[in-house]
């Protein structure tokens, strides 16, 4: 009998429509011709078209394509890393180290004035609306520059608060979870997690003898 460990980390990028076991976790067999037959194993094989999602995997189904495709029962699978994990797909031919700086200005541009203005409404004791009148005259723009500011202010805030919830309506920005689903999904988990210690302390879990 032959032992194969497999470990999957958490959160695995895809670099291919065509996956295979050793792209999605790591391998270990005393027997290392074994090793590199059970890495070759093909287990999912995407469309291009989805190209930039994420999907998720037991590991499961990992170890019953290993099992079909080697269809060798000297194999005892043995899984030592994550029940489940999260796919990125990423099937750009070119992988730059480099961020595009589409990407880089607007954060850098945001971080810049973001902090200039931190430092002087933290100086005028939070008073927002009276740094807005001393860059006006300075500017000399008067209540047509505060009205601006302020105006860009609340369409600032209400923009940010869009973005941060990736939620508008009923429609989200992206399919990653927002962050109110990240935090109910703890809640649940620490529900259940409260829920079976509880019964066993109880002795009302079913177990077995």
């Amino acid at each position: 009998m032959v032992v194969v460990y497999i470990k999957a980390d958490r959160h695995v990028e895809i670099k291919s429509p065509k996956v295979c076991v050793g792209d999605v976790s790591k391998i270990y067999c005393s027997n290392h011709l074994m090793t590199e037959t059970v890495k070759a194993v093909e287990i999912f094989h995407f469309n291009i078209e989805e190209n930039g999602q994420k999907k998720t995997a037991s590991i499961m189904a990992v170890i019953a394509a290993i099992n079909e495709q080697l269809n060798n029962e000297e194999i005892c699978m043995m899984n030592i890393g994550e029940n489940d994990f999260v796919m990125s797909l990423n099937f750009s031919d070119r992988q730059s180290s480099k961020a595009p700086w589409y990407k880089v200005l607007p954060v850098v541009l945001i971080t810049f004035f973001g902090s200039i203005f931190s430092i002087m409404t933290y100086n005028e004791d939070v008073d927002t609306m009276g740094v807005f009148e001393k860059i006006a005259g300075i500017a000399g723009t008067g209540d047509t520059g505060v009205k601006l500011m302020a105006v860009s202010y609340a369409a600032g805030i209400a923009a940010g608060l869009i973005i941060f919830f990736n939620h508008f309506g009923r429609k989200k920005i992206t399919d990653d979870p927002t962050p109110m689903e990240v935090e109910m999904e703890k809640y649940e988990t620490d529900v259940e997690d409260t829920w079976i210690k509880e019964s066993s302390r109880k002795g009302k879990s079913i177990d077995v003898p």
